[in-house]
């Protein structure tokens, strides 16, 4: 007996929800309940540790504390391994910026000008620095719009709150995360004592080619966004990701309803598919496939191929897992 079908209004629901988590950004969810929490702990200890040890290491110069530190404690414990994570991007980052918004304001006397220059002018320097770090542009436009007190302290802004509260901040990050084999910071420690066989491995893309850090690192430039992820962390995934492929090699499995397949296709391409139901399916050569598009080019849209047809497009049968799709290789 064939399930019932979604009536129209279902679908627009349906349609309508998933283009709204696309355009809103809403991402799955990529860690483990230890990990969100190992990540908030870190960031209660960072901050604790600022405001207890901050003035007795620098007496009052060590009382102000930035809040754009707030923004970096995020990144330094949720995302450890991030390039915008790393200490040279923290340090720098925040120095340089620092110092074009405290320029801007004493020499910029109208304050929407100066405060757009501080901003813009620390994103262009971080650029070009190899320093990008986001709370940066917070110190900058603090040192513009942070009121008489920050103004007063003119240069003296570098050091105190901003180079204290950094440097302070990447000492603990480096202590706490030091003691997580899969989250050592910085990012160059998670490689230190990684066994010779397993550095020198070479991915292979489907085609069989070898995959080299230098493959991943010209596709990064060649998309010409700065993205937080390192060419090591991009190699690792895909030799992960080929492993997964080898262990679960296709098989002519029977298409039920209820089940999702993937196209196997990569990047905007990729869609997942949703078995609704099978019309005749007591014969092999009139059996036609229902399906809607639940992920990717066409989502929400419903279809219907014949059964031999459809195996040709989905190729991988999929299951939704801690937010993602992931090959279901469970035994049917």
């Amino acid at each position: 007996m064939n399930p019932p079908q979604p009536d129209r209004q279902d679908r627009c629901r349906t349609r309508l929800q998933a283009e709204v988590a696309s355009f809103l950004g809403l991402g799955p969810r990529n860690t483990s309940h230890r990990e969100k929490w190992l990540s908030a702990v870190g960031a209660f200890v960072g901050i604790l540790c600022l405001c207890l040890l901050a003035p007795q290491l620098w007496g009052e110069a060590g009382v102000l504390i930035a809040t754009s530190i707030g923004a970096s404690t995020v990144l330094l414990f949720a995302i450890p391994h991030g390039p915008l994570s790393q200490p040279w991007p923290v340090l720098l980052g925040y120095i340089v910026s620092a110092a074009i918004g405290v320029s801007c304001a004493r020499f910029i006397p109208h304050l929407a000008l100066a405060a757009a220059c501080a901003v813009g002018g620390a994103v262009l320097v971080m650029h070009y620095l190899r320093c990008l770090h986001p709370p940066g542009g917070a110190a900058a436009l603090a040192a513009v719009v942070g009121g008489e007190q920050v103004r007063a302290l003119g240069y003296d802004y570098l050091l105190s709150p901003i180079l204290y509260n950094a440097l302070l901040m990447v000492v603990v990050a480096l202590a706490f995360n030091i003691w997580f084999r899969h989250r050592r910071y910085p990012a160059y420690l998670s490689h230190i004592g990684t066994p010779a066989h397993t550095a020198a491995t070479l991915t292979r893309d489907p085609t069989g080619q070898h995959v080299t850090h230098e493959d991943m690192a010209w596709a990064l430039q060649k998309l010409d966004l700065f993205v937080d992820v390192s060419p090591e962390d991009l190699c690792e995934l895909f030799e992960l990701a080929g492993e997964h492929a080898r262990d679960g090699a296709a098989t002519d499995e029977a298409v039920l309803p209820g089940s999702y397949y993937s196209n196997g296709l990569t990047g905007f391409q990729w869609q997942v598919l949703r078995v609704d139901a099978l019309m005749n399916p007591t014969s092999a050569s009139r059996t036609r496939v229902e399906f809607q598009v639940v992920h990717g080019p066409s989502l929400g849209e419903y279809g219907s191929l014949p059964l031999a047809t459809f195996r040709e497009r989905a190729r991988v049968r999929v299951r939704w897992e801690q937010g993602h799709w992931i090959r279901d290789t469970a035994e049917q």
